[in-house]
């Protein structure tokens, strides 16, 4: 999970990604003692560390994987469960900001500009939030780029509806994900 501050018209945005959902997905807190591979459309999407250290690539074919390290576990993608843990996080965040939003590339933006001050500032603010997403079994990765767009974003309401879907440009620069750098 990474953070990003970002002032834009006098108001604070913060980003908590979640870059390692497919892993953990499958087992909150994931242990680095497993070598464990996440395949979308039987290529790897994402691999532990152990199973990097065995030499499992991105985009290496199932068989491959099997051939090269047969003891690493394999997971099929499950975007669905994915979906279910962004939402979670999602309305975790609901209780720091009134304003948030859950983007598709495993994001949750918060506009924390109104409630800085109940938090004592934005270093409290965002270990709050870092720690409320650990606590729901995420782990922290510093990585961010402000440089790409949301693609699309959920608007989340504190009663926990969903709002009506906004454009990119309503949120401004968001993080990127491994397909936006690819072109995808």
């Amino acid at each position: 999970m990474a953070w990003d501050a970002a002032a834009v018209n006098g108001t604070l945005r913060l980003w908590i990604c979640l870059s390692s959902l497919p892993l953990e997905v499958f087992r909150p807190n994931w242990p680095t003692e497993l070598a464990v591979a996440v395949l979308g459309r039987e290529r790897v999407h994402m691999a532990s560390p152990l199973a990097m250290a065995a030499d499992v690539k991105p985009a290496m074919r199932r068989g491959g994987v099997q051939t090269i390290a047969p003891q690493t576990i394999l997971f099929d993608r499950d975007g669905c469960a994915e979906l279910a843990a962004l939402e979670r996080v999602t309305m975790a965040m609901l209780q720091f900001s009134p304003n948030v939003a859950a983007s598709e590339e495993a994001a949750v933006l918060a506009d924390v500009s109104t409630t800085l001050r109940l938090f004592g500032g934005v270093r409290k603010l965002r270990q709050r939030m870092l720690a409320a997403a650990r606590a729901m079994g995420f782990s922290p990765v510093a990585r961010t780029n402000r440089r790409r767009r949301l693609a699309a974003c959920t608007l989340w309401r504190r009663d926990g509806t969903k709002a009506n879907r906004y454009s990119a440009s309503v949120f401004g620069p968001g993080p990127a994900t491994v397909e936006n750098s690819r072109g995808h």
